[in-house]
């Protein structure tokens, strides 16, 4: 089942690296003393790929332009849910017209764990970025293991959506 499912997580970057023209990655970092707010901790050869660690709120497109892809692992999840609408907002600034957004979530019972990583349900996502993009649900799946069995859950679902901008 591991197996199957890293197969299909790198399928699914496959296909989203090769129809982006540039993909981000985006992840938390507390900025450090002495250190620059942005920095590019990888890009590929072909420079359609980078991922930048940096203060997320303070990246904009000034920094990086705007991409073609976004691929969205654990942040959403990772930050306050009061912060989801400034969340939201940034990366729907940083979409371009074509730009497709796959954002990875956990729906789990919010009772029994208050997270993180924090509990997004379809309509999280919907009231944070509906007003601007379409939003299609990919994939569900029950991702319950031991880990989370630890943590005093006895269910956990892992959504994928597609997130485009809506056409204006």
């Amino acid at each position: 089942r591991r197996e199957e499912k890293r197969r299909e997580e790198k399928r699914r970057e496959e296909k989203m690296s090769a129809q982006a023209n540039r993909v981000m990655a985006l992840s938390e970092w507390k900025r450090k003393e002495g250190k620059t707010d942005y920095l590019k901790a990888a890009s590929h050869a072909d420079g359609k790929i980078s991922i930048y660690q940096c203060d997320l709120y303070k990246f904009s497109s000034a920094v990086a332009g705007k991409f073609g892809g976004i691929w969205d692992r654990g942040a959403l999840v990772a930050i306050n849910p009061c912060d989801r609408r400034k969340y939201a907002t940034l990366l729907m600034s940083l979409m371009n017209n074509d730009c497709r957004y796959l954002l990875d979530t956990v729906e789990y019972n919010s009772e029994l764990y208050k997270g993180p990583p924090f509990f997004v349900s379809e309509e999280d996502v919907k009231n944070e970025f509906g007003g601007g993009c379409d939003i299609e649900l990919l994939e569900s799946v029950d991702a319950f293991g031991e880990k989370y069995k630890s943590w005093g859950l006895d269910s956990l679902i892992e959504e994928v959506y597609l997130l485009t901008l809506k056409a204006h």
